[in-house]
């Protein structure tokens, strides 16, 4: 019987090793229309490091992912329809930008705040800037103005009172906040540090494009999704053989040995992992 048990674990790493040899051969296809355009790239990115370059574009796609999922979130409970809506956000985003120093990120952080606090997702677009010129002036972050500004659409007078404003409706008072700030964004990013940090946004949205590149793709989508059902079928696999592993502590010689072979059988599954990454590399870097 546990000659038996002992087999299915063996299957196991086979249902490893056998899927993820295919994942690396599968992977060689998938970016074939950019291929050139990443050759070309080669040897700047180098000097970066190759790798390093890869996995901070894979976490900047990522994070900016997240960041427009938590905007349309913020979109579709004031009302809005995001999928509709999300080319003129992306173009008041694409402009705010060009006269500060805030990155996309920042500025979608800033947009899905004023949003949720005001519950006026056209409000809020019309507003961005005078965000931007709020954070530049206060020295704040880009989402910390943005919070101020939702507070001030919805008529809190300690934000006003922070800013010399006393008299007027709450529309009068908006624009006085608009005169009170003007300029102060575009002003710092005129400024020598603006001009660097401008720079160092364009390289992000260099890395950030690339990563887009990778997690967009469904054949890449479609592996790590083999990878994570491999690492369930193992954990499984292990999990329902815990007996066979007990007397495979007897029949290899001890203690050691054993942790020794499920550590082996382990590894195949991190193997696995590290694989995915290996074949984009490849993939984009033609070596």
């Amino acid at each position: 019987m546990a000659a038996r048990d002992i087999s299915v674990i063996f299957r196991a790493v086979d249902q490893v090793t056998g899927p993820v040899r295919e994942i690396n051969n599968r992977m060689k296809g998938f970016a074939d229309g950019v291929t050139g355009f990443f050759k070309g790239m080669a040897t700047g990115i180098a000097a970066f490091g190759i790798m390093d370059f890869l996995l901070d574009s894979v976490r900047q796609a990522s994070e900016a992912e997240e960041g427009w999922s938590r905007l349309g979130t913020s979109v579709k409970n004031a009302g809005g329809d995001f999928a509709r809506l999300r080319p003129e956000i992306e173009g008041v985003i694409k402009d705010t930008q060009r006269f500060s120093v805030a990155t996309d990120d920042e500025l979608r952080e800033a947009l899905t705040r004023m949003i949720t606090i005001s519950g006026d997702y056209r409000g809020s677009l019309t507003n961005l800037g005078l965000a931007a010129d709020i954070a530049a002036f206060k020295h704040i972050s880009v989402a910390e103005a943005g919070d101020l500004v939702g507070k001030a659409m919805q008529g809190n007078e300690k934000v006003f009172k922070g800013f010399g404003i006393v008299a007027g409706t709450n529309a009068e008072k908006m624009e006085q906040l608009r005169q009170t700030v003007r300029g102060f964004a575009e002003g710092e990013a005129q400024t020598f540090s603006g001009q660097l940090k401008l720079i160092a946004n364009a390289w992000d949205e260099v890395k950030r494009a690339t990563g887009e590149a990778i997690i967009n793709n469904e054949t890449v989508r479609s592996n790590l999704g083999d990878v994570t059902g491999m690492l369930r079928s193992l954990e499984e696999g292990v999990a329902s053989n815990a007996e066979s592993i007990g007397v495979l502590v007897t029949a290899l010689g001890g203690v050691g040995s054993a942790l020794l072979w499920v550590a082996g059988i382990l590894g195949q599954a991190l193997t696995g992992a590290i694989m995915v990454v290996q074949a984009a590399v490849v993939t984009f870097m033609g070596v």
